[in-house]
């Protein structure tokens, strides 16, 4: 068990950041974090100021979502997509916590013009999932 918890926050956004951090890189990074099933979502530590996307495999829906912490937003649920089955998650420095909304909004309308969408902005479909955010600028 201690061996899997290791491998899993030696990839976590948080630990990449802490190890800039410590080799003094200072540059503006998002650190990324990879596809993961959704029993894993409570374990992961530092997931804070985060533009995440979840995705439910069976209905094959898609959601964009921003939250300051992940944990508690992920552990509170959504109406939206009930069901997800999966999660990854873009962890943003602290100067952009201010612009993480605008930021958020931004990927929904980059992902309504590739994927069917509840707003019938046109999008060039491709694939079979559908992006079900309610809230997409035109």
């Amino acid at each position: 068990m201690f061996t899997e918890l290791f491998k899993r926050l030696a990839h976590s956004p948080p630990l990449k950041k802490i190890y800039d951090e410590l080799l003094g890189k200072s540059e503006l990074r998002i650190y990324k974090q990879d596809w993961k099933p959704r029993e894993e979502f409570e374990t992961e530590l530092g997931a804070v100021n985060v533009i995440y996307t979840l995705i439910d495999t069976k209905k094959k829906h898609i959601y964009i979502g921003e939250a300051e912490n992940l944990i508690k937003r992920l552990s509170s649920g959504h109406k939206t997509i009930p069901r997800w089955s999966h999660y990854r998650y873009n962890n943003l420095p602290k100067n952009l916590s201010s612009h993480r909304v605008a930021i958020e909004r931004m990927i929904i309308r980059d992902f309504a013009a590739l994927f069917n969408n509840k707003k019938d902005i046109k999008s060039v479909e491709i694939s079979d999932y559908q992006l079900v955010n309610e809230k997409i600028d035109r």
